[in-house]
């Protein structure tokens, strides 16, 4: 028997451990894009650009898909996080999902 089957866990440990998963994960990405504005501002104040002969003409919109990227990250967590709030007030509605 393998040491999986040996284990449980009550659905309410699981799902504050899932909460405080997703809100860790919320968090360091709010972070992450507060962080990065100020490096994306900054390249698009010097017009930054590559140096390569042929490169990309605007470096800044590269750098700002950082932001855009954990941006999407904190709707995805708090998507997440409602469909765990949801599956714990009314168990069994979201089977078929």
């Amino acid at each position: 028997m393998p040491l999986a089957d040996k284990i449980t866990i009550g659905p309410w440990r699981l799902a504050r451990a899932l909460d405080s998963s997703v809100l860790l994960i919320m968090v360091v990405a709010l972070l992450f894009v507060a962080l990065s504005l100020g490096y994306v501002g900054q390249s698009y104040a010097i017009n930054e650009q590559s140096p390569d002969p042929g490169g990309i003409p605007f470096r800044w919109v590269v750098k700002g898909l950082i932001p855009l990227g954990y941006c999407l990250l904190v709707l995805q967590s708090a998507g997440q996080l409602m469909r765990i709030v949801q599956t714990y007030r009314a168990p069994g509605e979201l089977d078929d999902v």
